[in-house]
């Protein structure tokens, strides 16, 4: 894989990402007012996923040596 395409390769994965946190926040959301307890699942999921994500990564590597 060349620079090149490593990048863009790496700027369509920014904006999957970016699109994906738009569209699962208005989900949560759905409506609701902008209050801490109307932001609360977003802010659930957002723990969850800053949870997760250390142990993802450590599987990923453990399946690449």
């Amino acid at each position: 894989m060349t620079a090149r395409e490593f990048s863009a390769l790496q700027t369509a994965a920014t904006h999957l990402g970016t699109t994906v946190a738009f569209a699962l926040s208005a989900w949560l959301l759905g409506g609701r007012t902008v209050t801490l307890a109307g932001i609360a699942p977003l802010l659930w999921a957002s723990l969850i996923g800053a949870l997760a994500l250390p142990a993802y990564l450590r599987l990923l590597r453990a399946g690449r040596a």
